[in-house]
């Protein structure tokens, strides 16, 4: 099955096709790759469990206008996923392949929203001009704003407002306070795992 799902994958424009093994944490991987040089790659893991719940695991990445991103969530799920097929059901590779141009969609929506988007100092989370004014109108009301990470990692959580029980607040840069338009602006720093 997974050889003809190699072969059956269509490549899409601009993009070249391989298909090699590699050890990844102490385990040999079947790897299918679909990569347009110095701009977007996707991988395609392919288990060698024939009992597992997926076939294999899919890997997007891309550059963007602020560097290099992924559909990837770091410790949670990966980009996409290969169902094993139902007993007699055909239909794999054709799965597969929309699949790939699902990816390459969301590539573009996602290259589009990053372009629009401002980079906030000392915290390095991106946001779109309606997130930014829309934060900026919660801040100037008193009111907090949160920005977490899609998969594990740190998030943050902004105020203007600190009090006795503020427990593990940090002064915010005076360019973070300018990116938002308030006079001070305090953050606190989340686990988020």
């Amino acid at each position: 099955m997974q050889s003809d799902l190699v072969e059956g994958i269509a490549v899409p424009d601009g993009f070249k096709k391989s298909f090699v093994t590699r050890t990844e944490y102490g385990e040999k991987v079947r790897v299918l790759t679909l990569e347009k040089k110095g701009d977007t790659t996707i991988e395609i893991h392919l288990t060698n469990d024939p009992d597992t719940w997926a076939m294999g695991s899919g890997h997007t990445n891309f550059t963007t206008a602020l560097g290099m991103r992924t559909f990837d969530r770091l410790g949670c799920d990966d980009s996409f996923y290969v169902d094993v097929p139902e007993k007699g059901k055909p239909g794999v590779v054709e799965a597969v392949n929309a699949q790939i141009v699902e990816q390459l969609a969301r590539i573009v929506k996602s290259r589009d929203t990053l372009a629009r988007s401002e980079v906030i100092p000392q915290i390095g989370f991106s946001v779109t001009p309606e997130r930014k004014a829309e934060c900026i109108k919660l801040l100037k009301a008193g009111k907090s704003v949160t920005f977490t990470p899609s998969g594990f990692g740190t998030g943050y959580e902004l105020t203007t407002k600190a009090n006795r029980r503020s427990y593990g607040l940090e002064w915010g840069s005076k360019e973070l306070a300018a990116f938002f338009g308030v006079p001070s602006i305090f953050f606190n720093r989340m686990d988020c795992d």
